[in-house]
């Protein structure tokens, strides 16, 4: 039987902020708005963490409790959902005006079922379809109307609920693995090289212009670049993010031609972005993959490549910090700040010997399967979930 869901919830509003605003303090209680939701349906606990220095000093509602589900009433995540679980950080906590508070108020529901109804596409759909408004619109309490589901037994939504809980958990854990995986193939470097600026395991001395070959790029007529994907990738510094490159902002070249061929990019180049270097997550520098390919270097970029040194090094030598210091101390601080090609010859490093070098490329090799593997275990989580949810709750 089709109930709706105004018949077995209660729905409140945000509470009003009070005069005066928001005090600045610990006193009082923290005040959540729709960017605190995560996409998962939880709460975005680094966010979470910026707002406990501010609290209303006085809130007469919108108080919430464990076990409400939280809906985003306007903007851009207009009918985000969450629920509020047992690891939510503050004891005491109220909504602003831009949620909405649900809780259950019958015998015929549990509010993780109907945290997972809402959350669904079929919830997603109901929920948007009560949606007004241009520029900034949104949703008022009566979308509770257009909402309805068929409810199965109490024991059945426990089940679904478990369920999808378990499909979230796949998800999380393979994120932790990738995370992991990449904190352990940092270590190894140190494990097989010890600590470059010291050179504990006396290694001859070298620089990177002795064992690779160092170019930048090309001065491409960026009047020339084609908007078309297909053609070839153009690696620009705003194409190298720190360990891959984004193509969100591609740009193209429709012909190869001989003139070009120095600059054709191969499986295993290292590329550094030498105009703003650093960002807030490291160091702009990435290995080319197949999926980057085929792919010319754009001038401002670095180009490294070597037959001695198995990319893997080369990567993980140039995030190490004494490559980091050189960089802050060698930038040139222009409009742009930025590092010059001779900066990235001239790094001095110790050279391991070759069968530890192979060591290390082979390991890895394999933990980078171990990442590959998990990527597409989120990505099959992520389908899989969807899938899930639309067969148990229709």
């Amino acid at each position: 039987m089709t109930t709706k869901l105004s018949e077995i919830i209660s729905v409140l509003e945000s509470g009003s902020r009070p005069k005066g605003g928001v005090k600045e303090g610990s006193e009082g209680i923290p005040s959540l708005g729709g960017e605190h939701l995560s996409k998962e349906g939880g709460f975005n606990f680094s966010k979470l963490k910026m707002i406990t220095h501010e609290f209303y000093s006085k809130m007469k509602r919108g108080k919430i409790e464990i076990g409400d589900i939280l809906i985003v009433k306007d903007g851009a995540t207009t009918g985000k959902v969450a629920i509020v679980r047992e690891d939510f950080p503050f004891k005491e906590a109220a909504i602003n005006e831009h949620l909405f508070r649900i809780r259950v108020d019958s015998d015929k529901a549990i509010q993780e079922y109907i945290f997972r109804y809402l959350q669904s596409p079929l919830g997603q759909l109901q929920i948007l379809s009560s949606f007004r408004g241009a520029a900034i619109g949104g949703i008022n309490t009566s979308f509770v109307d257009r909402v309805s589901l068929d409810l199965p037994p109490l024991d059945e939504q426990k089940r679904i609920a478990t369920i999808l809980d378990k499909a979230d958990e796949i998800g999380k854990n393979s994120e932790q693995t990738n995370v992991l995986q990449e904190r352990i193939a940092e270590s190894l470097f140190i494990d097989l090289f010890g600590d470059p600026l010291l050179n504990d395991r006396c290694f001859p001395l070298t620089t990177l212009s002795d064992v690779c070959e160092v170019i930048s790029g090309f001065a491409f007529k960026s009047s020339e670049y084609s908007e078309n994907p297909s053609h070839i990738n153009l690696v620009r510094g705003q194409n190298i993010s720190h360990g891959f490159l984004d193509w969100k902002l591609g740009k193209y070249w429709e012909n190869m031609d001989d003139s070009l061929e120095k600059y054709q990019l191969l499986e295993g180049d290292i590329v550094l972005a030498m105009d703003r270097p650093i960002i807030s997550t490291g160091l702009k520098i990435s290995e080319i993959t197949p999926e980057d390919t085929p792919a010319l270097l754009v001038q401002r970029v670095a180009r490294i490549r070597s037959s001695l040194l198995p990319p893997s090094f080369i990567l993980a030598l140039l995030k190490h910090p004494i490559f980091i210091r050189t960089i802050e101390s060698s930038k040139t601080e222009t409009t742009i700040p930025h590092i010059t090609l001779r900066n990235v010859k001239e790094l001095q490093f110790p050279l391991p010997p070759s069968e530890l070098l192979e060591q290390y490329s082979n390991t890895i090799h394999f933990f980078r399967q171990i990442i590959h593997h998990s990527s597409e275990r989120i990505s099959s989580s992520g389908n899989f979930k969807q899938s899930l949810t639309q067969q148990l709750i229709s």
